[in-house]
């Protein structure tokens, strides 16, 4: 029953935990262990994001690897056993992140019809685009300090809350709202900036055009 529920809600699963890291765990920062219950909730996005992947994908033992390479340089940084370079940790993300964005893409284009997982699975995409463009700037940022400025990555402590801070200025800029607490500083990060706000508006557009198309293609199919 639990693998049934597991698999056939894997999406929504993945909306869930998303929002207990972006929306809910925050506020666990004042308390004793805050900061573990955060790097708990991310790392269960970024397992549940894999176990979304069609099983029969060929991607899905590359994001396997490449999951479990980025949460043993996360805990064991985080648990103080051995100290990596950053560097590291937000390539290895960055690349499971793409990996799956990609087999989302896949999932989402080759659908035939409008169902629940589908709608699931396009909300997941968009949440996991911003994660993806997060860790490209924490990676800049980490290659070329000063490429970003702002008070909430200012002296930032561990990795995990660097890219938090990232993270919140990912979809700030992915929504085209711009609070601007966090700003670029450089050629490279602005041109970066600016090809997510575009993203942003082509992924509506774009994905919202795929969903009707195949509504009506599904209706048209019904009637015949």
């Amino acid at each position: 029953m639990k693998k049934i529920f597991f698999s056939k809600y894997r999406f929504q699963n993945l909306l869930v935990c998303f929002f207990l890291y972006l929306m809910v765990g925050p506020f666990f920062e004042h308390f004793r262990y805050g900061s573990i219950a955060m790097d708990v909730f991310l790392t269960a996005v970024l397992v549940l994001a894999v176990h979304s992947i069609y099983k029969r994908d060929k991607i899905l033992w590359i994001s396997i690897i490449l999951l479990c390479l980025a949460l043993l340089f996360f805990w064991t940084d985080k648990l103080g056993v051995l100290k990596l370079s950053d560097k590291t940790l937000y390539l290895f993300i960055c690349l499971y992140i793409f990996s799956i964005v990609y087999s989302f893409l896949q999932y989402i284009f080759s659908a035939k019809k409008v169902d629940t997982n589908l709608i699931s699975a396009t909300l997941c995409l968009y949440l996991l685009l911003g994660f993806l463009w997060g860790t490209i700037y924490a990676l800049v940022e980490a290659y070329i300090p000063g490429s970003f400025a702002g008070e909430l990555i200012t002296g930032t402590g561990s990795a995990s809350d660097q890219l938090h801070y990232f993270y919140y200025f990912s979809y700030v800029t992915l929504t085209t709202l711009g609070y601007g607490d966090i700003l670029p500083q450089t050629k490279g990060a602005t041109a970066l900036c600016q090809g997510e706000a575009i993203l942003g508006q082509f992924f509506t557009a774009v994905l919202v055009a795929r969903l009707v198309g195949i509504q009506v293609s599904q209706k048209f199919t019904d009637k015949t």
